[in-house]
């Protein structure tokens, strides 16, 4: 099922790539101009929390540098960790096939942007379903809810992703793609009708060189998660993915984010601890005729569902709670 329907949006129409002619915007479509103030050099690691010029505006509205500012390391060429998967000891035909059975669908369809968009977030899901009996995981990949609350300065923003995967309720990773990030931010400024009529004269193209300030929220917001899921750390690492422009790499975007950090976030403190972002590429590529263990994808996979199994084990049995004004978007 198209996830997009959950915010009310017609069937998408022929892409423009793939058509003589579309209408260009006269405006930016999503991104807002950087912030007016220049962070501070990071000294011992410490900033200026830039969160509290911003802490009342949406994420929609946060300034296109803000990943800039709260990690000025942010590394976009970050070779991603591979986890490591031993030769399958069970027949797992049924998941492989059902692997292959998509990859053949993907294959047929790289023309078809519709279908890309709906289906390639199904990959790195049937994968987790492999993987998971794979390695002989007793704890089963469940999807996540498409959304994630940020708690930015006391208020409780809501941020729509596509897509998601948990495992003994920590998560693997959330899931998010250009139109989902386009819709979060026209739905809120234009009548419906026309953002609507936006989306059919032309989709948004992912930006394959910049971050999304929206990536950054669901980063924190899923930080501020695994915290109240009662992992009790010194820092916090997350993970999101979104495909390229051309739906051929996707994209892992990993936030470290210190406990001293996400307490400054809430609390309003001027100065914080800074974050480590980075982001790194592989490829939406599974070739059928070699062992599932042995594809790129699969193993980034195996490094996530390994890293949310790690949480999950150092989780105390009573998550700490807090207590703040929700903002339903």
């Amino acid at each position: 099922m198209f996830t997009y329907k959950t915010w009310f949006v017609p069937a998408l129409p022929p892409h423009p790539r793939l058509v003589s002619t579309h209408v260009q915007f006269a405006h930016p479509m999503s991104r807002n101009h950087p912030a007016h103030t220049t962070q501070s050099p990071a000294l011992n690691g410490i900033i200026d929390n830039p969160f509290l010029s911003i802490k009342d505006d949406h994420p929609v509205n946060w300034p296109d540098d803000i990943c800039d500012c709260v990690s000025p390391t942010l590394l976009r060429n970050w070779e991603v960790p591979q986890g490591s998967i031993p030769a399958p000891n069970r027949d797992l035909s049924y998941y492989t096939e059902d692997v292959h059975d998509l990859i053949a669908e993907l294959n047929k369809n790289r023309n078809n942007f519709n279908f890309l968009v709906e289906r390639t977030m199904d990959l790195p899901s049937r994968l987790l379903a492999w993987l998971q009996f794979a390695k002989g995981i007793q704890y089963p990949v469940i999807g996540a809810v498409p959304q994630v609350m940020a708690d930015i300065g006391g208020r409780t923003w809501s941020v729509k992703t596509t897509a998601g995967n948990h495992v003994a309720e920590q998560d693997i990773y959330h899931y998010t793609d250009a139109i989902c990030r386009y819709v979060m931010r026209e739905r809120m400024r234009l009548m419906p009708d026309e953002w609507v009529q936006r989306l059919y004269s032309e989709y948004p193209k992912q930006d394959d060189d910049d971050l999304d300030p929206l990536d950054l929220a669901v980063l924190i917001g899923m930080a501020q998660r695994q915290k109240s899921r009662g992992v009790q750390a010194d820092e916090y690492t997350v993970h999101v993915l979104y495909p390229n422009d051309t739906f051929d790499h996707l994209f892992v975007l990993r936030a470290t984010i210190p406990l001293r950090t996400l307490e400054a976030i809430k609390k309003n403190d001027e100065k914080m601890p800074a974050m480590h972002i980075c982001r790194g590429v592989v490829a939406l590529h599974v070739d059928v005729q070699k062992p599932l263990q042995d594809n790129a994808l699969t193993k980034v996979l195996a490094a996530l569902m390994d890293h949310a199994l790690n949480i999950a084990a150092t989780a105390v049995e009573e998550p700490s709670s807090s207590a703040s004004v929700t903002v339903t978007v």
